[in-house]
């Protein structure tokens, strides 16, 4: 993962993965489906599936591939000033 922009990228992802992000309570945020996910990389702008800015805090990210069962986990911290 890393910061470009503004935008969090989460690299390294497989082929056909989907990935989606939650608060850490576990509410889900945003969601890119296994097609939103070119070249083995995703780019977050920061924003929930209704296109507004999340708050400050701590999100957990969630890559997997449904036909498989391979997943990866992973945290990023949005800090807003």
């Amino acid at each position: 993962l890393g910061a470009q922009g503004g935008r969090f990228v989460i690299t390294n992802l497989v082929e056909h993965a989907a990935v989606k992000i939650f608060t850490i309570e576990g509410t889900l945020v945003r969601t890119f489906a296994s097609g939103q996910v070119p070249g083995a990389q995703v780019s977050w702008d920061g924003r929930d599936d209704k296109g507004e800015l999340v708050p400050s805090g701590v999100y957990l990210f969630m890559a997997f591939v449904s036909e498989t069962g391979t997943s990866g986990v992973g945290k990023v911290a949005v800090i807003r000033q």
